[in-house]
């Protein structure tokens, strides 16, 4: 049997975001993580723990209590949109975090 050559790539399916995943996408890119709209379960999930080891309160023991505050609601924005992105490549139910 003849070689062929080489098998053709398939492109990555293209992801078509809702209104609101795309905000919790640009969201999470402006607070500097590395995430394209085709981005794996494995990528966002690098990207949740960069974002997390940053801005969780628990990794600022010596800022103020504003500070604090201020650190509690971003990181809890931070996890609704992960949790939000997530929920795009993983159904409910199947998604571990």
């Amino acid at each position: 049997m003849p070689n062929a050559g080489p098998e053709p790539t398939v492109p990555p399916a293209y992801r078509i975001l809702a209104a609101g995943q795309r905000r919790a996408l640009c969201a999470l890119v402006n607070l500097g993580a590395d995430l394209r709209d085709d981005f794996t379960a494995a990528e966002l999930r690098t990207a949740f723990r960069a974002l997390a080891r940053r801005y969780h309160p628990d990794s600022h023991p010596h800022c103020s209590s504003a500070a604090k505050t201020r650190l509690s609601r971003q990181f809890a924005e931070i996890s609704d949109h992960y949790r939000l992105l997530l929920a795009v490549i993983e159904p409910v139910g199947t998604a571990r975090h």
